[in-house]
């Protein structure tokens, strides 16, 4: 296990989530059973079900209380775009929780590791999806742990 996937799972741990949860790519794990505690109904979304790079309209009939996006940001290539969709699963209040990396080796699938971020860069993409920061880290320079809401 990489030391960011280590950082990322302390971090999990000291998270409480209730209500309906929504996990971006997460596929190979679950954020769910990283968290310090869990209390609701919980889904997954998958890049082949839904690609957030372009869908306009969210997919579900339902709003989400939490809806956590971690080691995905590296396989879209229209960060803002996918943020603001992420955006609109979300209820008023209701949470949202990234990761990004600034320096990392190629990820796989090969074609499809796109992009990689600065501290500037988080904070202008949160900024201009309309969201508020509530938490920013960065355990490990250039790997950065962000709690937004909307």
């Amino acid at each position: 296990m990489s030391n960011y996937r280590k950082e990322l799972i302390k971090w999990l741990h000291t998270i409480s989530a209730e209500g309906n949860t929504l996990d971006v790519g997460g596929k190979s794990w679950t954020v769910v059973s990283s968290l310090k505690s869990f209390d609701g109904e919980y889904e997954t979304l998958q890049k082949e079900d839904y690609d957030l790079n372009h869908f306009l309209s969210n997919p579900y009939n339902e709003k989400f209380d939490n809806v956590f996006c971690c080691e995905v940001f590296q396989y879209v290539y229209n960060p803002l775009h996918v943020l603001i969709n992420l955006t609109s699963f979300l209820n008023l209040g209701g949470k949202l929780y990234l990761s990004f990396y600034r320096d990392f080796p190629q990820f796989s699938p090969k074609n499809s590791d796109y992009l990689r971020y600065t501290k500037q860069g988080v904070y202008k993409l949160i900024k201009e999806a309309e969201l508020k920061i509530e938490d920013f880290q960065e355990p490990i320079e250039g790997f950065y742990l962000v709690k937004c809401s909307k």
